[in-house]
């Protein structure tokens, strides 16, 4: 998460043309609703089990898995 923020700060997601805003996350925040609600495009999260519960209740989702420098995450987000 640190690499994303850094990539936000020093312009590198809008070199590439990504308008990127990074919102809280955590267990208290339910930012899988927020990305169903269409609040949000995006979002990583690092329980993988989220991306099979979003298949076996038929919620079009889109996940990958990357290595990025600090460890791995999970991603997912809305079909269109």
């Amino acid at each position: 998460m640190a690499a994303s923020i850094r990539r936000v700060a020093d312009g590198t997601y809008a070199k590439f043309g990504l308008d990127v805003t990074i919102v809280p996350g955590g267990p208290q925040v339910n930012n899988r609703i927020l990305l169903l609600a269409g609040k949000i495009d995006f979002f990583m999260s690092a329980n993988s089990l989220q991306g099979f519960d979003a298949v076996a209740q038929n919620i079009p989702t889109v996940a990958g898995r990357g290595n990025l420098p600090e460890g791995s995450a999970g991603a997912a987000r809305a079909s269109g």
